[in-house]
């Protein structure tokens, strides 16, 4: 497929066609870091584009990542996006899908949207009135929100991911600097998120991330245990 191809989640195009012929069943447990889940116009569910390949599924893009989550034992999207919410540093809504490896962000209402990689991210271009975003893998998207707003999102999942990798991986890095754990080297990071101030320093102290985010998984399962015990899935707890 032609990289100046752009996909629009709300335009079925003949790009669309040739992108769902080569698309293989998504298999959560077979998949890596994911660069774009893109909802599928006109039809029930999404690709999912990672490492040069196409997954299909007919879920909408958060149960996609529910069952990522499920699968690799990643933290669940409610559970985590209350914790990002109670926080108070990192906005009330279109909370980012994150783990240790790599994190996604919504571009509109979770169920039904595009989720985007912001290190997957190559540049933003204007063309029509509208931006796109030329990724590295997978197709260029289409967006449909402003610039100011995608960046924002994009800056937000990128601080979320490296408060994360800091509190995990405190003995491999240490730094005060949220950059030092990030990897990324595309034009978009180096020249829009590297240089946001937001990026420039950690919101929070070291730690408490993590135990708002204990805080979080206890009250989730307490109100469960606390309702009805038998709706409980216990082997999240093993």
């Amino acid at each position: 497929m032609k990289k100046n191809v752009f996909l629009n989640s709300r335009i079925r195009t003949n790009a669309w066609e040739e992108y769902l012929y080569q698309a293989i069943p998504f298999d959560p447990l077979k998949i890596d870091e994911i660069a774009s889940i893109v909802p599928i116009p006109d039809e029930k569910g999404v690709l999912i584009f990672s490492d040069g390949m196409v997954y299909q599924s007919k879920l909408n893009g958060l149960d996609v990542l529910n069952q990522l989550s499920s699968a690799q034992c990643f933290s669940e999207y409610k559970i985590m996006s209350n914790c990002i919410r109670s926080l108070g540093c990192f906005g009330q809504y279109k909370s980012p899908w994150v783990c240790p490896y790599f994190v996604l962000f919504p571009l509109e209402s979770v169920s039904q949207t595009i989720w985007i990689n912001p290190l997957s991210i190559r540049s933003l271009q204007l063309e029509n009135d509208l931006y796109n975003a030329e990724m590295t893998d997978g197709p260029n998207l289409v967006l449909p929100l402003r610039r100011e707003a995608f960046l924002k999102l994009a800056e937000t999942a990128c601080i979320i991911l490296a408060v994360l990798r800091r509190d995990l991986f405190q003995f491999e890095v240490k730094s005060n600097r949220p950059m030092d754990y990030i990897n990324a080297y595309t034009p978009f990071y180096k020249y829009q998120m590297a240089t946001s101030p937001s990026l420039k320093r950690f919101p929070l102290k070291h730690g408490v991330f993590n135990r708002h985010y204990a805080k979080a998984y206890f009250l989730h399962h307490y109100d469960k245990l606390d309702s009805d015990p038998r709706e409980i899935d216990w082997h999240s707890w093993l």
